[in-house]
């Protein structure tokens, strides 16, 4: 990518994405009550500190297998479109991941995709234009998805040259429901989270708090294609 202003770098080839969450999710992947039915605890004394136990638990499981349990909206932004096809290739491809016909696209580092929202830009005279979902597309990967164009669709040429001019609006999660995430990695933050409990005041929220069980099921779950 090429600025007229000097005082910007011509290429963002390491340049890291801001994803800004903008809708939180709305329930938790275990609940208080499974956690006290798992750890056999009847009174309500502990509720709070239990609470943040599970609170701790899913953040270090989503951060660890590099996944969202429950829906959560995005905002993410970027420079400027790729070029579409190979025969003109871009010369900013961070993120830009290509399918077998060469079409250039943005790599979603967010997971699991549910579906994409909108995608809208700044255009060279400053007004805000939104894309029409006939012009892309994201295939649900089991990791990171990818946002490409259609077949004989392109992106537009005149996004404003500036950072952010692009904004990608979109949802990931395995579903708006503790049900719908999978048994698995829900049985484990059960076991994660009455651990931290039993253990609190000796262990902190590293690896080494992390029973061996669950975390051979947040190994399994992990994402690695960094």
């Amino acid at each position: 990518m090429t600025f007229s202003n000097n005082s910007l770098s011509p290429t963002f080839a390491d340049r890291a994405y801001t994803y800004k969450v903008t809708a939180a999710p709305a329930t938790t992947p275990i609940s208080l009550a499974e956690v006290k039915a798992f750890a056999k605890i009847t009174t309500a004394s502990d509720d709070a500190i239990i609470q943040m136990m599970i609170d701790a638990a899913i953040d270090y499981a989503e951060k660890f297998t590099r996944r969202d349990f429950i829906t959560r909206t995005y905002n993410t932004f970027r420079d400027s479109f790729p070029n579409t096809f190979l025969g003109n290739p871009s010369s900013n491809l961070q993120n830009s991941p290509f399918n077998d016909s060469g079409n250039f696209g943005f790599e979603l580092r967010r997971s699991p995709l549910q579906s994409i929202e909108s995608v809208q830009y700044t255009d060279t005279a400053g007004a805000t234009i939104v894309i029409p979902t006939t012009v892309y597309y994201a295939p649900l990967e089991e990791d990171y998805s990818s946002l490409l164009t259609q077949i004989a669709q392109s992106w537009p040429s005149d996004a404003l040259e500036q950072l952010q001019a692009i904004t990608i609006e979109f949802k990931t999660g395995f579903g708006d429901n503790a049900t719908d995430v999978p048994s698995d990695i829900r049985q484990a933050l059960l076991m994660h989270s009455s651990f931290l409990y039993e253990n609190r005041g000796d262990c902190g929220c590293d690896d080494a708090s992390v029973p061996s069980a669950a975390k051979r099921i947040y190994l399994q779950n992990r994402i690695e294609n960094l």
